[in-house]
């Protein structure tokens, strides 16, 4: 009998255990597109790894909701998530994003097979540029042509094959999958033709202040031992660009 009490305690000592570190765990509504080797809807990539390690389980239950660019950008805007991924610095309050940039965005371009070699710019001067719809390329651009934004991906390789554009910005690992089907033997992929610092936006309330201050703080700390170096490689290969220790407000 005294046995059988022993383990009802412990029992019910575990589950009060668990009850009590479910509610003092911090939630934290995390939004963004999908981006890989950076996050996916599964919480898996380079982000969603620093941020684990920047707000462990057992103190922090991070909830990720994956929502179009412009959807994320809007919700931690107006307070209603927490931290949103993956974003330029001139698209949110300069005091809500992170102190360091967390990546370097690396773009690619699918051009005709005998054009000149873009990279930087200026090299976009009277082109005419194609990119899929939200992902406002033409910000770093200096004077093209034209810039559209489309949806159809296969519509606009069509395009850069018939003469009826010259480039299309993306990145590698999204254009790649459709440039192989679309088998066009005029076509070639130029890599890192355009960069830009990525970093992380957090909403204006104290509770977020105080996620920031963290963040940062625990990001140096990961910076120094490596980890940021080694999970970017991790996820998105040898040729990743690993951001420098520098302020945003010095890379400006």
């Amino acid at each position: 009998m005294n046995r059988i009490l022993t383990i009802l305690i412990a029992g019910i000592l575990a589950i009060t255990s668990q009850s009590t570190l479910a509610e003092t765990r911090k939630s934290i509504l995390v939004v963004s597109e999908e981006w890989s080797g950076f996050v996916n809807a599964a919480g898996e990539g380079y982000y969603m790894d620093l941020l684990r390690e920047i707000f462990p389980a057992h103190q922090y239950e991070l909830d990720l909701k994956i929502t179009p660019y412009a959807r994320s950008l809007a919700l931690a805007k107006s307070d209603k998530a927490h931290i949103v991924l993956g974003i330029w610095a001139n698209e949110f309050p300069n005091e809500r994003i992170s102190h360091y940039p967390i990546e370097v965005d690396l773009i690619d371009a699918i051009v005709r097979e005998k054009q000149l070699m873009v990279q930087g710019p200026s090299s976009f001067n009277g082109l005419r540029v194609l990119s899929r719809t939200g992902y406002g390329f033409d910000v770093l651009l200096d004077r093209p042509l034209s810039y559209t934004e489309r949806i159809d991906v296969p519509a606009m390789l069509h395009m850069i094959s018939n003469n009826r554009a010259d480039v299309l910005l993306d990145y590698k690992q999204e254009i790649t999958p459709a440039l192989r089907r679309s088998n066009y033997k005029n076509l070639k992929l130029v890599e890192n033709v355009l960069s830009e610092f990525v970093v992380f936006g957090f909403c204006g309330s104290h509770e977020c202040d105080e996620l920031k201050r963290t963040f940062d703080a625990r990001y140096t700390e990961l910076y120094h031992t490596g980890f940021i170096d080694r999970s970017i490689r991790k996820h998105t290969g040898k040729g990743a660009a690993v951001p420098p220790l520098t302020p945003m407000q010095e890379l400006w």
